[in-house]
């Protein structure tokens, strides 16, 4: 998980109550969720110790699913470890499920995706594009190629070549020869 996903979830930084949080992902009742693995989630060193010492030794070993981010969250509420909603103070998302772009251009109106955004707005309040994106949110999720990656993670830290649009408006000092070695 990134670490800056962290930041301004500190509704529990006591590492004696069991963190785990996340983007919530419906499961088949309206108001029943799961923390999907796919956008990443979070445990503090509790809730990990508890899932290295008393849910790994049983869990899963026969399993052939994907679906590793249900069978945490349901082992983890078996101990009593709900998973929370990483959602900033306007109810806008930290984690996402979809790729950066698809995420700043749906609508939230039609297609598959509709229900989640239901989903969401039930608990959250309704948002869509830009408005649904925290300032906090550091996702990566679905970015299929390296360059993608490579140039989401530049945008991020603001290490775009001298010379770039985006280089040249923020500042940056790394020269763009130096770049397109690497």
């Amino acid at each position: 998980t990134i670490h800056q996903n962290r930041r301004g979830n500190d509704n529990n930084d006591d590492d004696d109550d069991p963190l785990y949080l996340g983007q919530w992902l419906p499961l088949m009742s309206p108001d029943q969720y799961f923390i999907g693995g796919g956008p990443g989630y979070v445990l503090n060193r509790k809730a990990l110790s508890i899932m290295v010492k008393d849910i790994y030794p049983w869990f899963l070993r026969a399993a052939r699913s994907s679906a590793e981010d249900r069978f945490t969250g349901n082992a983890l509420r078996q101990r009593k470890i709900f998973g929370n909603a990483s959602v900033d103070d306007f109810g806008r998302q930290r984690f996402f499920s979809s790729d950066p772009k698809f995420v700043a251009s749906y609508d939230g109106k039609q297609g598959r995706t509709k229900g989640l955004y239901e989903f969401w707005g039930r608990h959250f309040g309704f948002k869509a594009q830009e408005e649904l994106v925290s300032p906090q949110s550091v996702a990566f999720h679905l970015l299929r190629y390296p360059v993608l990656m490579k140039r989401h993670h530049a945008i991020l830290y603001r290490s775009c070549p001298v010379g770039t649009k985006l280089g040249d408006e923020h500042g940056t000092v790394l020269p763009i020869d130096k770049l397109a070695g690497s």
